[in-house]
């Protein structure tokens, strides 16, 4: 397929996010048509897990090196051993001590096929499938901070769906995700913090070489 009609059918592909808890996202999505990929995955791709090592980057900075694990399915899983938390952590309140951080790790981030290039399969975040329409919402990474004085704070980084689009490369041995954080909070209840973010944070992870 020709890369400039596919990122023609990948911009009519984005549709409405739901707004999440404490947030809304920065900017306005538009419903449009379901994208029904002409292709298909092939046999011996489906079904198989690729494990890659890679690097997270925060806005360009470079944080923690961990595994990604992609299930290649008709609906596909990524996951990873750690999120770049005490990065964001970092860069977003700079004057906390942290001493360690505790990952709550989600499930598994679920994909759908968006479509192909001559090089990459594109795959797009997707929570649920209605009416062969797809409604994507937000998503979260959560995590507690322990902090040197030994209080402990809990942070959510809420980030949009449909802009969370993974490529593998056609020969499986490149994977990269792109996540943008729109919204941080810290604590809980009467207690809570939220921070909009505008410009948006950019969680990157992009392998450097596959396991297996």
């Amino acid at each position: 397929m020709d890369s400039k009609r596919l990122f023609r059918q990948m911009g009519t592909a984005l549709i409405l996010a739901a707004l999440a808890m404490s947030c809304a996202p920065g900017e306005d999505m538009e419903n449009t048509e379901f994208l029904d990929p002409s292709k298909q995955l092939s046999s011996n791709l489906k079904g198989e897990t690729l494990t890659y090592n890679g690097i997270w980057t925060v806005d360009g900075l470079e944080a923690e090196t961990v595994n990604a694990y992609v299930k290649i399915d008709d609906t596909s899983e990524i996951s990873f051993d750690s999120y770049p938390y005490q990065t964001i952590v970092s860069k977003m309140f700079p004057n906390m001590k942290v001493s360690s951080v505790s990952h709550v790790m989600p499930p598994a981030l679920t994909f759908r096929l968006l479509g192909y290039s001559d090089n990459a399969i594109y795959l797009e975040n997707s929570s649920e499938v209605y009416d062969h329409s797809f409604f994507l919402s937000s998503a979260e990474i959560s995590f507690i901070v322990h902090e040197a004085d030994g209080s402990e704070t809990p942070f959510r980084a809420l980030f949009t769906a449909n802009r969370t689009v993974a490529t593998v490369d056609n020969y499986h041995n490149a994977f990269t995700l792109v996540l943008s954080v729109y919204c941080i909070t810290s604590g809980t209840g009467d207690g809570e913090t939220v921070k909009e973010l505008n410009p948006e944070m950019t969680l990157k992870f992009t392998s450097t070489k596959r396991i297996k």
